[in-house]
C-alpha cells in the first residue's frame, strides 16, 4: 500500500474520543487524555514528596540565627553582671574614700592642734615675763619724812620685752578692805624707762614712786590715824612674738614703823 492510500484510510477512521469520569467528591466531570492519565500518578507522588520534604525540612535561616541569639543573650547577661559589679565596686570605693578622707581630715586637725600646741608651748617657754619683785620705803611713815618707795622690776623670761611702759601710784588708805575687796584707782604716774622700752631677759630695772600732792600735815594725820600706804601699778609690753602682755602689781606697807611691804591679796596678775 502506498503512502497516499494510507493517508486516505486514516482519514476514513474516526478519532478516539477522550474518556470522561465523574469525581464523587464534587460531581464535576473532568476530561483526561490518555497522556494525562498516564502522567498524573507520578505528578501526584512528586507533589506529596515535595510536601513531606517541605514539612520535614526546617527553616535554614532560623537554624543559623539560633547560635547568634544565644551568644547575644550571654553577652547581655555578662554585661549586666559586669555593670552590677562595677557599681558595687564604685560604691565600695566611694565609702572607703569617704572614710579615708575623714581619717585624713581628722589627722590634719590633730596635726594642726599639735602644731598650735607646740607653737604655744614654744612661745610660753621663750616669752618675756616682767614683774615688780621688790618694794621698800626709804624711811618709815612715822618718821615724818616724805614716803618714797623704791621698786624693782625684773624680766624673768628668756627673751627681751619690747615697748615696755611702767605706771605706778602710791596712796594712803584708811582700811585694808578698801583695797583688798575693792578697786584701786588707775596708776597714772609713768616711771621713766630707758633704751626705748626694751627690757632685756634677766634684766632688773629700779623705779621710785611716792604719793602725789601729799602735804606734811596729811602725812602726819595719816600716820597718826593708822592709815596704810599702798603702792600699785601696771607693766605693759610686747614679747618677740608680737603679743601684748600686762602685769599688775600691788604692795601694802606692813606697818607705819617699818619700811617693808607685803603683796596684796588682789591686784596681782599677769596676762
Amino acid at each position: 500500500m502506498t503512502n497516499r492510500n494510507k493517508r486516505r484510510s486514516n482519514k476514513g477512521k474516526a478519532k478516539p474520543q477522550p474518556q470522561k469520569r465523574n469525581l464523587p467528591s464534587t460531581g464535576e466531570t473532568v476530561a483526561l487524555t490518555v497522556s494525562d492519565s498516564l502522567q498524573s500518578p507520578h505528578a501526584e507522588q512528586g507533589d506529596k514528596s515535595n510536601a513531606r520534604q517541605g514539612a520535614d525540612k526546617p527553616d535554614s535561616n532560623q537554624e543559623i540565627a539560633k547560635p547568634y541569639r544565644r551568644i547575644e543573650t550571654v553577652n547581655i547577661v555578662l554585661m549586666l553582671i559586669f555593670t552590677a559589679a562595677l557599681v558595687t565596686i564604685t560604691g565600695i570605693n566611694a565609702c572607703y574614700s569617704k572614710k579615708q578622707l575623714n581619717v585624713i581630715a581628722e589627722q590634719g586637725r590633730l596635726m594642726n592642734a599639735a602644731l598650735e600646741e607646740t607653737k604655744r608651748t614654744r612661745e610660753i617657754e621663750n616669752a618675756a615675763y616682767l614683774f615688780a619683785t621688790h618694794a621698800i620705803l626709804e624711811s618709815p611713815v612715822e618718821s615724818g619724812k616724805y614716803p618714797v618707795t623704791n621698786l624693782e622690776f625684773e624680766n624673768t623670761g628668756r627673751t627681751p620685752a619690747l615697748h615696755t611702759r611702767i605706771n605706778a601710784l602710791s596712796a594712803f588708805f584708811e582700811k585694808r578692805s578698801m583695797v583688798e575687796e575693792g578697786e584701786l584707782p588707775p596708776a597714772t604716774i609713768p616711771l621713766p624707762y630707758p633704751s626705748e622700752g626694751v627690757f632685756p631677759p634677766g634684766g632688773k630695772v629700779p623705779g621710785k614712786v611716792s604719793p602725789p600732792n601729799l602735804s606734811k600735815d596729811n602725812l602726819i594725820e595719816a600716820s597718826q590715824a593708822g592709815f596704810t600706804l599702798y603702792v600699785w601699778g601696771t607693766i605693759d609690753y610686747e614679747d618677740i612674738f608680737g603679743k601684748p602682755h600686762r602685769t599688775e602689781f600691788c604692795f601694802a606697807n606692813q606697818s607705819n614703823d617699818v619700811t617693808t611691804f607685803t603683796v596684796c591679796s588682789r591686784h596681782n596678775s599677769y596676762k
